[in-house]
């Protein structure tokens, strides 16, 4: 019996019409028009990829293989097919799915005339890295609680907007809405807040041009930036409650814009979001209670304090270097620098996304300044010697860490380990 083919496999002419590759290091780095996923692939995959564009079928791929690698065919031909059926279903192979832009918001509902249609008069006007919004709640009491999410971006104005988000509650669902479209619908008032300030998150992001939206901190200390990728339950956020604690300038906490012309950061600060023992670290380490409000949103307990204040909102700030954190109980702590394709590799891990508009422009351009950016991954038990390292890398030369075979110091080392 033949091998079970996933899908029908794309000649070479399909491939190099919607398919744009890339070498970092040893890998290769497909993206497709049209489609956020970066797809970064291994030996393995980068040789099934090479020998599907010569326009050979899965088995000849499979026998091709099995000699390359020493391999049985057998373990082959499944571990392939897999990989075909994974490309097909992720948008990057025709077939089972075609790619789409993740969507940024729940899409506008019309309202359904049963009262939830509700108002609620604007209370306060914010400025999101230069976009300008109304925000609105209802009833009035849970003002308090929209400041101290993002009371720290009020604008000193109390000018209309073209932009007005509005929270309402009708029985028991609250309602997001949009320039009076609905956007999200929520069973539970610390659930509708939240969703509240991630709106406001996308409302700020859209009209940016991104080179990449990394999702991660950024701070600056002597006039040089750092940024922080990582996924969650890394220790970013505290780790840079921690910086901003220390004297450093927070400019952002979760979601990093890189603009794509200047290829520079722009502060976009929101309030810190911790887990409970996170918080009892971060009162350990200043000696004294941690201003927050708990909220309680899918499940999950958020501890949310309020933003450092950024001086300058909308000065950008080129990067000087970008940390992975990585917080480990109990290790000491330990820094590496990182490759090109490793710090690739870590960014997509991490959850940072580049917009599917123009990704096949956009991708060459984001190598080349990840290649212009000294990258490390740094690995953490306590705060004190981990700033301790950070300083000492903001006040360090910046220095073009890529030779073309990876990323290499030149004449200096940062502070010993731990």
């Amino acid at each position: 019996m033949g091998a079970e083919q996933p899908t029908a496999l794309p000649g070479a002419a399909w491939i190099e019409a919607h398919i744009h590759a890339f070498e970092v290091g040893s890998a290769l780095a497909l993206v497709r028009p049209g489609c956020e996923k970066i797809w970064l692939l291994n030996d393995t995959a980068k040789a099934i990829w090479q020998r599907l564009v010569r326009a050979e079928r899965a088995e000849e791929i499979t026998r091709a293989l099995a000699e390359q690698f020493g391999t049985g065919p057998e373990i082959l031909r499944s571990d392939i097919q897999t990989t075909l059926k994974q490309w097909a279903a992720e948008g990057l192979l025709p077939g089972l799915r075609t790619p789409a832009i993740t969507p940024s918001a729940v899409a506008p509902e019309r309202d359904s005339g049963d009262g939830t249609q509700a108002t609620a008069e604007v209370f306060i006007t914010v400025n999101m890295a230069g976009k300008v919004v109304d925000i609105g709640v209802a009833p009035q009491s849970l003002q308090p609680r929209v400041l101290h999410l993002m009371g720290h971006l009020t604008c000193p104005t109390t000018r209309s907007t073209d932009d007005h988000l509005v929270l309402s509650q009708h029985n028991d669902q609250w309602y997001l809405r949009h320039n009076g479209a609905l956007i999200g619908r929520y069973g539970s008032t610390d659930e509708g807040l939240i969703g509240l300030r991630n709106q406001l998150i996308a409302l700020g992001l859209r009209e940016l041009d991104t080179l990449v939206t990394l999702h991660g901190a950024a701070a600056t200390l002597n006039g040089q930036c750092v940024v922080f990728p990582a996924p969650g339950s890394s220790g970013k956020s505290s780790l840079a409650y921690a910086l901003g604690h220390a004297g450093w300038s927070v400019l952002a906490e979760d979601v990093t814009p890189v603009l794509r012309k200047s290829r520079q950061v722009l502060p976009f600060p929101t309030s810190f979001k911790f887990r409970r023992p996170s918080l009892a670290v971060l009162q350990e380490f200043t000696g004294g209670p941690v201003e927050h409000i708990l909220f309680t949103s899918g499940g999950e307990e958020q501890f949310h304090a309020p933003a450092f204040p950024v001086t300058e909102p909308l000065t950008k700030h080129p990067v000087h270097a970008m940390v992975f954190p990585r917080y480990v109980a109990g290790a000491r702590l330990a820094w590496r620098p990182l490759s090109l394709q490793e710090c690739l590799l870590k960014l997509l891990e991490s959850g940072s996304a580049i917009t599917a508009d123009d990704i096949e422009l956009k991708f060459p351009e984001l190598l080349d300044w990840l290649e212009q950016t000294p990258a490390y991954e740094m690995i953490f038990d306590a705060l004190a010697p981990a700033l301790q390292w950070l300083e000492s890398l903001s006040i360090l030369p910046r220095v073009v860490h890529n030779d073309g075979g990876g990323n290499t110091f030149r004449g200096w080392e940062p502070c010993a380990k731990g």
